[in-house]
């Protein structure tokens, strides 16, 4: 009975209604869109990187000049370069403030290259991002099995793979691939897959990328090291109770070998600050003009309500001269302000959807499906439904308060 009420009151009232119902569709749809953008960059900022950077470091390590202080002439030199660097990640490993320490090529998280290369399985071929690690990596960086456990260091066999869980399901189309081997390359290069980790997106703001481990032997440290050192990344947990600045004072003597040194210890925290710093900075800047642009739409709306709210005195004082309670009288106008609510979010609606069919819509972190258009829908509905009720309730809270027969003298 007082839904046919008011939808009456709202048929008798259409024509003050239209220019409040084209404001709110124009609201509706902006908000909308706005709403869908923020869902989506929340979405994709909360996106399971599978991995745990907190105190983590990354360890910067450099080798003397010829004309420098402390140089040894090639000739006196008592091992290669690649076992410089494989000493030194296992002094790291030894002392007694770090819990594990890694070697890795294009592996660490929150870095600007990256590395590609193809694997085959039967005719299906993928170019997948390349990660050459030691399996101590997994232990440093907390990588996860697809399942969300930690990976036990036996498992994870040197000179074998490890691929991420969307190469799986790609590859081997829904089947197991632990324990299968794979081309990596050339033909004759077959390796085994010894584990299955969780998708490994680059960072926040970023889709998973299909990728592989390729987990390094002692050897493959040492030979990948000897020409590449200068891109050699090693990576370091400490403790939690660790003293990071004690820590990196006595590594300064403690990493010299031979002909390196340590430059510095840098938190991966940090790295992932300035790695994401553009990002979030574009982020926030459309974010910012997006909301003062909604916001001024909503001050309009509120205005608008407030404003056709109060011109009703009269009408309520009436209704209350009649019999009817405050709480009766509010309960009117909050009807049929979410019915002329419902009406704007149809048109909403059919664009949002639309411009979601025709692609206009971002869905690089997700894509656009009926799930994400019914929670976008109702953000945007519960978010106009609290403008609204504000418009309304403050000038009908005080309209309702009038005696009868102020009302009626006024009438």
């Amino acid at each position: 009975m007082m839904i046919r009420h008011v939808m009456k009151i709202c048929w008798n009232e259409r024509k003050k209604n239209a220019f409040l119902l084209t404001e709110l569709c124009i609201v509706a749809i902006a908000l909308w869109y706005v709403t869908d953008y923020l869902f989506i960059m929340n979405a994709s900022y909360h996106v399971p990187l599978n991995r745990d950077i907190k105190d983590t470091y990354n360890v910067i390590i450099t080798q003397r000049e010829k004309d420098s202080k402390g140089y040894i002439p090639e000739e006196r030199l008592t091992q290669t370069k690649g076992e410089d660097i494989l000493e030194i990640a296992n002094r790291l490993r030894l002392h007694p403030a770090v819990e594990n320490a890694s070697v890795s090529l294009v592996a660490q998280p929150y870095i600007t290259h990256d590395s590609y290369t193809v694997l085959h399985r039967d005719t299906l071929s993928r170019h997948l991002r390349c990660y050459m690690v030691d399996r101590e990596f997994f232990d440093v960086f907390r990588i996860r099995a697809k399942n969300g456990s930690p990976f036990l260091l036996e498992d994870l066999l040197p000179e074998q793979l490890v691929l991420t869980a969307d190469v799986e399901k790609d590859l081997f189309e829904g089947l197991s691939a632990v324990g299968k081997q794979i081309r990596w390359g050339e033909e004759e290069s077959m390796r085994n897959i010894c584990a299955v980790s969780g998708t490994m997106p680059q960072a926040e703001f970023m889709t998973p990328l299909p990728a592989f481990f390729y987990i390094m032997s002692d050897k493959g440290v040492v030979e990948m090291a000897e020409n590449n050192w200068e891109v050699i990344e090693m990576s370091v947990r400490l403790k939690p109770d660790a003293d990071e600045d004690a820590f990196r004072k006595e590594m300064m003597n403690g990493l010299n070998v031979q002909n390196f040194y340590l430059v510095d210890i840098q938190p991966i925290g940090d790295m992932r600050t300035s790695f994401l710093e553009h990002t979030v900075e574009q982020v926030k800047n459309r974010i910012y003009i997006l909301l003062f642009l909604v916001l001024n739409a909503f001050l309009a709306v509120i205005g608008v309500f407030w404003f056709r709210t109060s011109r009703r005195t009269n009408e309520i004082g009436l209704r209350k001269a009649v019999g009817s309670t405050c709480k009766d009288i509010r309960h009117i106008l909050f009807s049929e302000g979410i019915v002329l609510l419902i009406l704007a979010m149809v048109p909403a609606m059919i664009i949002g959807a639309a411009l979601g069919r025709f692609d206009v819509l971002s869905t690089y972190f997700m894509p656009f499906t009926l799930k994400r258009f019914a929670i976008v829908t109702a953000l945007c509905f519960l978010s106009l439904c609290l403008i609204v009720l504000a418009g309304i309730y403050f000038p009908a809270r005080r309209a309702s308060k009038i005696h009868p027969v102020e009302a009626l003298r006024e009438e």
